[in-house]
């Protein structure tokens, strides 16, 4: 059996208009993902309203598919606080790249 790639996503509150708006800073949207077939794994939500925006995640977490296209494929409302959930699973990368994102958000010693 291979190697299990997993995908992570972030996005920080701030980098959508209704966190700019409502000036939350520090806050952010962390998904794990399954890479090759795109199974949400997990997911962090650190910030106001973080019980809200988790339960767009958990139903399809306890799905047989577990995808992440409900989600992607779905529309937001602008601005809403749920553009920063979706634009986190639009935004996975691979691990090694995660940490050097980290880095350059100064996020990571």
């Amino acid at each position: 059996m291979g190697k299990i790639e997993v995908v992570l996503g972030l996005k920080l509150f701030e980098d959508t208009a209704k966190e700019r708006a409502m000036e939350i800073k520090d806050y952010f949207v962390k998904v794990i993902l399954y890479e090759e077939e795109e199974k949400i794994l997990g997911a962090y939500i650190i910030g106001s309203h973080a019980s809200i925006l988790i339960h767009q995640i958990i139903p399809l977490m306890y799905t047989e598919s577990r995808s992440t296209e409900p989600i992607m494929r779905g529309m937001d409302i602008h601005p809403s606080l749920s553009e920063v959930l979706t634009r986190a699973f639009y935004s996975r990368m691979l691990l090694e790249h995660y940490h050097n994102f980290l880095e350059n958000i100064g996020l990571k010693d």
